[in-house]
């Protein structure tokens, strides 16, 4: 029983993992013909298209893997499409710094939601309801920025418990490990603009 845990641990693993370098690389590549195409400057039309393929994606996740794919790829497009412009609009250092702050502090919290001994589950709707308090109340970015990262660790700690392992079988692990690098994507990018000249967009962003 063991053994097949640990098989399943690490096929869960590996699909994360390749999941992850198949949407960065199209993020990548459409980020670079976005940020080369002047044609390609009319901003505001991406974000609708961002959010609706964003809901799509996960749901899409919990349902066919082929679809859900599809989906992860179309979300990676549009997502380097938005960032091309930003590259066209802000320099290139301050986005750059944007993305190492957050990708130092993402990697951070993910990790501590990997190793820590601690049960984040409980976390979950108390985080949730905060941000949505944040959102409504007030306009302060350092506060969501602090409750994102909170939600990295316990994001990354739902989807790599090695109980949840053990459950796996099948088309289902390809299907969660989907689902779970559209989180992981979506999170690391909405940390980023916490930091990102374009304050006036980062919430689009975020969701």
């Amino acid at each position: 029983m063991l053994i097949i845990a640990s098989l399943i641990n690490l096929f869960f693993y590996n699909g994360i993992v390749s999941l992850l370098i198949s949407g960065v690389t199209v993020i990548i590549f459409a980020l670079y013909t976005a940020y080369d195409n002047q044609n390609l400057k009319v901003m505001y039309g991406q974000y609708a298209g961002q959010v609706d393929t964003t809901g799509l994606a996960v749901n899409g996740a919990l349902r066919l893997y082929l679809e859900a794919f599809g989906l992860l790829m179309a979300f990676a497009v549009i997502e380097g499409l938005t960032l091309g412009l930003l590259l066209a609009v802000y320099t290139g250092a301050s986005v750059m710094m944007a993305f190492a702050s957050a990708a130092s502090v993402f990697g951070g919290m993910a990790l501590y939601g990997v190793f820590t001994k601690r049960d984040l589950t409980g976390m979950g709707s108390i985080l949730f309801g905060m941000l949505i308090g944040f959102f409504k109340q007030t306009y302060s970015f350092m506060g969501i920025a602090v409750l994102v990262t909170a939600f990295t660790g316990f994001i990354v700690q739902k989807f790599f418990l090695a109980q949840v392992y053990a459950l796996i079988a099948g088309n289902l692990i390809g299907t969660l490990a989907l689902f779970g690098i559209q989180i992981l994507i979506m999170t690391m990018i909405g940390r980023a603009t916490f930091k990102n000249p374009a304050r006036d967009i980062s919430v689009l962003i975020l969701f």
